[in-house]
């Protein structure tokens, strides 16, 4: 394993996974690089480049057969730049202990990652990732950033008070029949997106979850695939946390 330039690795781990989730890993020693795996055969691979307080890297390779040894050269981890991220509240205090998930747009929820939010650069792939930033008692915020190549990127994200409630939904339950998902948006109470997701009401009725949410009158919209849709608003009358959960009624939009 050697950088995009071609130079040594610092400390790493890589690992072989398979389709069935079986794993082989290895920690390499400082500026080693070489590793020796033995594989499970028959499926395509997907080789792991972790290291610490990095972008992790993947690399996918052709499935093995069986007996078959495979030298795969000089593997090239991507061209890196310096990330630094950092967390406030909005009164400009450090938030300690928080980080920010991160990863590559349009990538799988797997390669999803949390740098360190300490303010210092810290090596990471180059390319376009989205962020969020979920932090119990703050408002729950997302966006982009571009990371270049031998560039340094500074991200600092300023968090609006918000407080953690637990929303039951939905409240009285639709006459929706039997689907298997049920896709909502929640919108903050200037109307702007603030959470999408979808859940299973065969597994989980009334669905509950708990987002950080500011003082005012939200919205909540719920859809099935047959086109069919939901809606119902509710108050967050004040910033006191409370383990009593707010119950959202909705009823047919027309």
């Amino acid at each position: 394993v050697v950088t995009a330039q071609g130079g040594p690795v610092d400390e790493a781990v890589v690992c072989l996974t398979n389709e069935t989730g079986q794993v082989q890993c290895q920690r390499l020693p400082a500026a080693h690089g070489q590793f020796d795996l033995a594989v499970p055969i028959g499926s395509a691979l997907r080789l792991m480049v972790e290291r610490r307080d990095a972008a992790t890297a993947w690399f996918e390779l052709p499935a093995l057969a069986a007996g078959e040894v495979r030298d795969l050269g000089a593997v090239r981890l991507p061209a890196e730049g310096l990330l630094s991220l950092r967390l406030r509240r909005g009164d400009g205090q450090p938030v300690l202990a928080e980080r920010l998930f991160l990863w590559p747009v349009e990538a799988p929820a797997f390669e999803m990652q949390s740098p360190p939010c300490d303010g210092q650069p810290h090596p990471w792939r180059a390319g376009r990732y989205c962020w969020s930033a979920m932090v119990d008692d703050h408002l729950w915020q997302r966006g982009e950033v571009e990371v270049r190549a031998g560039q340094l990127t500074a991200l600092e994200v300023l968090l609006a008070p918000g407080v953690r409630r637990f929303l039951v939904l939905p409240v009285p339950m639709p006459d929706w029949g039997t689907p298997e998902q049920v896709d909502f948006v929640l919108r903050d109470p200037s109307g702007a997106e603030y959470l999408r997701d979808a859940f299973d009401p065969r597994e989980e009725l009334p669905y509950r979850f708990g987002p950080a949410l500011s003082v005012g009158t939200w919205q909540l919209e719920l859809a099935i695939p047959d086109g069919r849709r939901w809606s119902g608003r509710f108050l967050v009358p004040d910033l006191q946390p409370t383990n009593e959960p707010i119950r959202v009624a909705v009823a047919p939009v027309r």
